[in-house]
């Protein structure tokens, strides 16, 4: 029962048919410009969930990749906060839209924003985070903001999340390699507490007014 405007395409593979589907499907002159998928956790098809994700950025498009914690439809809000794990300023705009506009949703909205940013030792966490607060007050967001010196930031990140409901973290398909020899990789930050957003910014969004 979710409005939306379902297509069928007939191909001879998945990628022909993820062709097809992104570069024709649309409304009169509107076009889709993310691409929602889900994780996958099947090893032996490690080669053809990589090359799809390839495909879709050579269509120059962005990604949106969901890991949920729990398979079946959830009926309660998860505890904890909103994270968005501040990698790049490539990713994280689209990150930080996404987390924004879920907040906004009445059944978040009492589920702090966070943004958690690791940064070398050697980097003054002060102006760290004074530039975050610039970019978020041109945002016009509201979020906390953890800057934190580490030189493991995936572990930092592990412990400065918890409780999480949800953390976006931002990925690049052309670092999984053409055999997703890359997604093992990837498949550690999957496994971070709560349900995580792995997210790909084509280059069209910002949150900038």
């Amino acid at each position: 029962r979710i409005p939306a405007f379902p297509v069928v395409v007939v191909a001879e593979d998945i990628h022909a048919a993820i062709k097809a589907l992104l570069q024709c499907h649309g409304i009169s002159g509107m076009r889709p410009n993310i691409v929602l998928m889900g994780w996958s956790q099947d090893p032996t098809k490690a080669h053809m969930y990589a090359e799809t994700l390839h495909t879709v950025k050579r269509l120059r498009r962005s990604l949106v990749v969901l890991s949920c914690e729990q398979i079946q439809e959830r009926t309660e809000i998860p505890e904890g906060a909103i994270h968005v794990w501040w990698t790049d300023d490539g990713n994280a705009p689209l990150m930080l839209l996404l987390a924004y506009l879920l907040h906004k949703n009445p059944e978040w909205r009492d589920h702090p924003l966070r943004i958690l940013r690791p940064v070398a030792p050697d980097v003054d966490p002060l102006a760290s985070e004074a530039e975050m607060r610039e970019l978020l007050a041109l945002a016009r967001i509201e979020a906390e903001v953890l800057v934190m010196p580490t030189e493991q930031p995936r572990e930092a990140i592990r412990q400065a999340m918890q409780p999480s409901a949800v953390l976006f973290a931002g990925f690049d398909p052309a670092a999984l390699g053409t055999a997703g020899e890359g997604l093992a990789e990837l498949q550690r930050t999957v496994e971070l507490p709560g349900d995580v957003v792995l997210v790909y910014n084509a280059g069209d969004v910002s949150t900038q007014a």
